[in-house]
């Protein structure tokens, strides 16, 4: 298992699991320059 499955698996499970996170990461990014 590479690092990048493991933390793609990861990122994928929290997404999940918190809903608002893909909202606060939308912010972030349309917040960047």
């Amino acid at each position: 298992m590479s690092t990048y499955t493991t933390l793609d698996a990861a990122i994928d499970t929290f997404l999940n699991t918190t809903p608002w996170a893909m909202d606060v990461l939308r912010f972030v990014l349309a917040g960047l320059p």
